[in-house]
């Protein structure tokens, strides 16, 4: 009976107890306040998987809104998100009309039209970062990241060029082409000047971490990836698809690497900032995610008269600039 009596004294107390901390003095529970956003996000994609992202935000100073909805004044913040490399705009919002925004940068401004499904529709104008400008979106920006991987590469009727200090001129030779070294697979020719060369999974794969791409401290997780990298050659002639603009010592010039992975991976590479013969080699840290198959990977290098700059990033497609080129061709 004592037990019974002094379990009924417990459980009042805690009634009790739960009753006084839920009282807000009138003797009824406390409605939780409502979660005021301050923000608005709006994201897309660019052709070659590059991540546009724009964050609206109220400025501490105004006055709360019981809706955020952009207005002229807030701040925003732009970022351009590739191969782990993130450029970064600042600025206020000076006008808005309907769902285009005019976004200003001290005396410059630019342009962004977003869509009520909350992402970034188009980019017109030049954008400020430190140090430089962003760099402007490649082709129609799109609401999810574009595949960066196929199972098979295959190109079609592909012109190829001959190079003379910069000088382009298209080939109209009929030649065999193999995949090198030896061991890769894939059949293909250039026939009256036009590359046709296909190859799905390599016949050989050699494990990263021993081989290596690109060297100087190359990282790969995970370790036991295997894959390769594909050179296109004939005979004594080498096959590069890139892109080149320099006048005396300045300028940029892209190449365009095929690497075949056995499984989603990641490379790494610590920053590198060396000077050879009076020119700085420059290298940001960079990270590339790699899907299991082909994927195509741009290295750009941007030339002064005393830099390198050197930029690796995973893209989706073939720089539409971009050519075939034969390089130290000799034939019997």
């Amino acid at each position: 009976m004592k037990r019974n009596l002094l379990l009924s004294a417990i459980l009042i107390a805690i009634l009790v107890l739960g009753f006084v901390t839920c009282d807000n003095g009138s003797g009824t529970k406390a409605p939780t306040p409502p979660t005021i956003p301050t923000s608005v996000t709006y994201t897309s994609y660019d052709e070659e998987g590059a991540m546009y992202r724009l964050v609206i935000s109220r400025p501490p100073s105004a006055s709360v809104r019981s809706a955020f909805t952009p207005s002229a004044g807030d701040q925003f913040t732009l970022t351009r998100t590739l191969g782990g490399i993130t450029q970064t705009a600042t600025g206020t919002v000076s006008s808005i009309s309907g769902t285009t925004f005019t976004l200003q940068q001290g005396a410059s401004s630019f342009t962004l039209a977003v869509t009520t499904g909350g992402t970034i529709a188009t980019i017109t104008g030049e954008i400020a970062i430190a140090g430089g400008t962003m760099t402007a979106p490649s082709g129609d920006l799109v609401a999810s990241a574009p595949s960066t991987n196929v199972t098979t590469l295959t190109f079609s009727d592909m012109q190829v060029y001959t190079s003379d200090d910069g000088t382009f001129t298209p080939f109209t030779e009929s030649i065999a082409v193999t995949s090198y070294p030896p061991g890769g697979g894939g059949t293909g020719t250039i026939t009256g000047g036009k590359l046709n060369f296909t190859i799905g999974t390599p016949d050989e794969l050699w494990p990263f971490a021993d081989k290596g791409i690109w060297g100087d401290g190359m990282n790969v997780s995970p370790a036991n990836a295997q894959g390769r990298q594909l050179s296109l050659r004939s005979g004594y002639a080498i096959l590069e698809y890139g892109d080149v603009e320099r006048t005396g010592d300045t300028g940029w010039s892209e190449r365009i690497s095929f690497i075949y992975v056995d499984r989603d991976c990641t490379f790494t590479f610590p920053p590198r900032n060396e000077s050879y013969n009076g020119v700085t080699q420059i290298r940001q840290a960079t990270i590339l995610q790699l899907k299991k198959g082909w994927n195509y990977v741009s290295t750009k290098d941007t030339f002064t008269s005393t830099t390198e700059t050197k930029v690796i990033t995973v893209v989706n497609r073939l720089p539409s600039s971009g050519r075939w080129v034969i390089w130290e061709y000799h034939w019997n």
